[in-house]
Formats: C-alpha cells, structure tokens, sequence
C-alpha cells in the first residue's frame, strides 16, 4: 500500500521562514518501533508541505501516485485548504482511506463533523502516535480497529489516553527516519534557493501545565507533562547537519526544566537555535537562556522575543494567563538592557483580549517604549477550536463575538477584488486560508480591535524612525476613524482584509501597515490630519 503525508507548512517570505513540523517522521518512526512488518509493507512516499499549491494540483498528484492511504495535518493556517484537498481526493477516488488529525481538528466539539466532513474516514485527537499505529494496523490486516486509543470514526469515538510509551521514551523519536528527513529538509532547500530559514520543530518536552484561554496546547485535553529522555547530542547534532536548518524547541515552556539551560548552551555552539515559548513564571531561568542565547558561538541573536499578550493583570486574568508583574518584568527587562544594551526586544501581544481598550492599548505601548522593548508583534485572536475560550461558557460571560473570515496571505498580489479572493476560495487556488477571529468583546468592537493592531505597527515604524510622536490619542481618533470603515467592509465581505492602494490590491491588514513607511503614517493620521 502508498502512504502520503500531507502537511501544508506555514511560510513567511516577510520574515523568510518556513516551519517545518516533523511529525510525519515522528509518526512512522514509532510505527516502525511498534509494528516493523506491517510498516514495512507501506511504500511511504515524499510528503507534500508546499502550501502554494492549488488544490487540483495536489489532488491530481495523490491521485496520480495510486495513494491508498492519505494522512493529513491541520493547523489553524491551513485547515480549509487541507479539508479541500480531502474531499477533492474522495471524489475522484472513493477507496482511498483518509485520516486527518492535527491541532486544529474539532470533531469532539462538533456534533456535526462528519456530515461536514463525510469524505474523513479516520480523526486522530490528541496524541497521535497510538492512534496513528491502530488505524493502519486495521487497514493493512483488513480487520476492526482493536483497542483504538484517541480516534473517533463515524461510528464510534475511542477513548483518550495520554501518549506515554517508558521504553520508547529513552529513543529519539524521529533518527530512525533520518535519511528521508535528511532528504525532505535538501529538497525544501533546493526548492526555495536559500531563500529561507527552516525552523524545525524539535520536541523534548509535550504539554503545558497552564490553561490559557487562548491555547490549545495537547488540544486541550489534559495539563501533563512529558519529557523525553532520547540523547538530545545526537538529535540536535543530526539536525545541524543538515544545510540551514535553524532548531526551535515546540516546549510550551522552554526553561522550565535544569536541562533546557544545558541543551541551549550546547545548541547555541553548534548551530543555530531559537527559542520562541519560554517558561511562563520561571523568568530567572528564561533571562540566562537569553543571555545564553545571545553569546553562543554559532548562534548570535540581534534580538530576543518577549511573550506578553498583555501587561495589564485584568486582562491577564480574564485570559487565565499565569505570569508575574509587569513590575517585575521591568526589573528583569533594566537588567537585562544594561548588559545587553544592543540587542532588541520584542514584545508579542495578542489583540482581541477581553479587558482590552484603545486607552490600555495606548498605555501598554508608551510602557514599552518606555522600557526598552524596540518592536512589536501582534497577532488578531484566532479563536482555535480545542482551547478554553472556544468554550460556549467562556464565550458568553466575555461576551466574545466571533467570526469565520477569510485571512489573506502577506504576499499574494493577485486579489484585485473582493470577486478574485471568492474566485481563489470556490476554485482551491493558494493565498487564503479562513480562522475564527475574535471580533468583538465585552470591552471592545472590532474597530476598537483593528486600531490596536494599528497602533502596534505604528510603534514598529516609530521604533524604526526613533520618533513616538505618534503615539497620542489624537492619532487614535484617526485611526479608529479609518477602522471603522475597514471593520464595516470586513462584517459584510467576511474577509479580513483592506484595499492597498500602494500595492493595487486587496491585502492581509498585517501588510498593509507593514509596508506602509513612517511618512506615510504621520501623512494619513498625524494629529493635524482630518480622516
């Protein structure tokens, strides 16, 4: 039997990455380690990651190769997409067996999935390294699913268990399969001409022991933590092997543990590696993994990444997120300044919030200007289906309005017109994907919510400039002007996009500000301008 892997990878040409999740290998290697007989009777070929494709090509292509056995991955980037694939594929060749798991999987929310979704023959939940070995195990001896662990079906859904096997805990969870990964790694970087960094996700520690609202960390399943206890030497040293390749750990908590001190010191003298969840409380720990960082021989980083969502503790608190003051994050931000005085901070915010305000908004920026942190990236709330907040509970007592909307990619000039972005999603071209944003709160409306991700792009091009002149509420009034149209064309097109006159097109709301330069933004909304 053909086994094909469809993983679409997330893909930044403005900040030139590609995140490549290795859990294709992850899978089949623990597959070999269970069941070597029934996995080598699976002809496994190359999986497809490229997410610039169009549907049809991809269908024709797994259709051309006489898959039998479709696995498929869905995170919040390429959910839609990789659901159309799947029916495409069913439609054209109804044996096929598909098999989908991946964080953005909702069947045990949705009553309705397989009506939606008819053309799915098995969901994996959660771990899916035991369901992954049951499910082909049936095929291929062409029995019933025994003992099925964090699979649902159309007719039965099988229990949760957390994904722990002690034996297998000691091995790598990949180096069985490194030539194909070797392999899959040289082909992404021919493909792309160096343009890009490969970030591979590299995994020593599964789920968190927090719940933020937000999250979706084990699918939202349960709190426990797994380490693994493989020799992180070999795995690190195989991956900086490979021409590139820069290693960020998928922890939720990177420093947590004594050991992530060890392996970043290690890491950061032998290749290139970059941490981007730290530990939510342990911040001693995390401010010496930046210091580490910082000086490694191999790895030299210009700046470093600071995860608040939100200073302000209402805020914090309504989102479950834990952490300590933003007291005491400037005390630990002047410190680390006065021995690094050259290395940038970032600060990630999420807008969206409940709690949150333009006024707050305004507050949190001129608190960060005023403490060093040099840019700002912020992300809309994607509201994901295994996290708390999707919760019809959380949703009503926050009074969270929500909306399915249609992203747009940051570098696709081809949406003319709002009929070009409908053309792409009906016909399966690339350039979209679709997300429940949160467009509304009990403290905010969506132009509250866009003109606070303005506001964050206008601190990025002020840091650039070394002048915050526009950070008054006077250019928030124009801002929220401008925003209010937008939000007004959003609702009623249900594409979260605007009009770039500069690029002749529609584009995601990250572009347009992106690319629009200092000048531009003191013209359209300095304080003397009437919108």
């Amino acid at each position: 039997m053909k086994l094909k892997f469809v993983n679409l990878y997330l893909m930044s040409r403005y900040l030139n990455f590609i995140g490549i999740n290795i859990n294709y290998y992850m899978l089949k290697s623990y597959y070999r380690y269970k069941n070597n007989a029934n996995h080598n009777r699976i002809q496994w070929t190359p999986q497809h990651w490229q997410p610039d494709c169009s549907v049809d090509y991809i269908a024709n292509k797994i259709i051309e190769e006489e898959i039998d056995i479709l696995c498929m991955s869905v995170f919040v980037w390429n959910s839609d997409f990789t659901y159309q694939i799947a029916k495409k594929v069913k439609e054209i060749n109804p044996l096929i067996k598909i098999i989908i798991g991946g964080p953005d999987v909702n069947v045990l929310s949705n009553n309705d999935y397989f009506e939606i979704h008819n053309y799915i023959d098995y969901v994996v939940y959660g771990d899916g390294e035991e369901a992954f070995c049951k499910i082909l195990d049936s095929i291929l001896d062409n029995k019933p699913i025994e003992d099925g662990i964090n699979i649902v079906t159309k007719e039965k859904v099988y229990p949760h268990r957390v994904f722990f096997d002690s034996d297998y805990n000691t091995k790598s969870n990949f180096l069985s399969e490194k030539d194909i990964l070797k392999n899959h790694l040289l082909e992404i970087r021919e493909s792309t001409n160096d343009k890009f960094s490969l970030e591979v996700r590299w995994e020593r520690a599964r789920g968190c022991p927090y719940s933020c609202s937000f999250c979706d960390w084990s699918s939202g399943l349960h709190n426990k933590v797994k380490r693994k206890k493989s020799s992180w030497k070999e795995e690190l040293d195989f991956l900086f092997s490979c021409p590139g390749v820069v290693v960020s750990p998928t922890d939720a908590n990177w420093g947590m543990y004594e050991e992530d001190i060890e392996i970043t010191k290690y890491a950061v003298d032998n290749g290139t590696f970059y941490v981007t969840n730290l530990s939510k409380l342990n911040k001693e720990r995390v401010y010496k993994i930046y210091d580490i960082m910082i000086k490694g021989k191999k790895t030299k980083l210009p700046k470093v990444k600071l995860s608040f969502q939100d200073i302000h503790e209402d805020v914090l608190d309504n989102i479950s997120r834990p952490d300590i003051s933003w007291k005491d994050h400037k005390s630990l931000i002047q410190s680390f300044k006065e021995k690094n005085p050259n290395i940038g901070l970032v600060a990630e915010i999420i807008v969206g919030l409940p709690g949150q305000t333009i006024s707050k908004q305004l507050d949190q920026l001129n608190e960060f200007k005023n403490n060093g942190i040099t840019n700002i990236l912020c992300f809309f709330w994607e509201l994901i289906p295994n996290s708390p907040a999707y919760k019809e509970e959380y949703q009503t007592v926050h009074e969270l309005k929500v909306d399915s909307l249609v992203l747009l990619k940051e570098d696709n000039q081809d949406f003319k017109s709002l009929a070009d972005v409908d053309n792409a999603i009906q016909t399966g071209k690339p350039g979209w994907s679709k997300s429940n944003i949160v467009i509304g709160n009990k403290t905010q409306e969506l132009p509250d919510i866009l003109t606070c991700f303005a506001l964050a792009q206008v601190f990025n091009k002020s840091s650039g400039k070394g002048d915050f002149s526009l950070l008054n509420n006077s250019v928030c009034e124009n801002i929220y002007k401008e925003m209010k149209l937008t939000a007004d064309l959003i609702k009623e097109t249900k594409i979260l996009g605007i009009y770039s006159k500069k690029h002749n097109c529609y584009v995601s709301i990250d572009k347009y500000f992106i690319d629009m330069d200092f000048e531009t933004m003191m013209n359209n909304y300095g304080s003397t301008v009437k919108v």
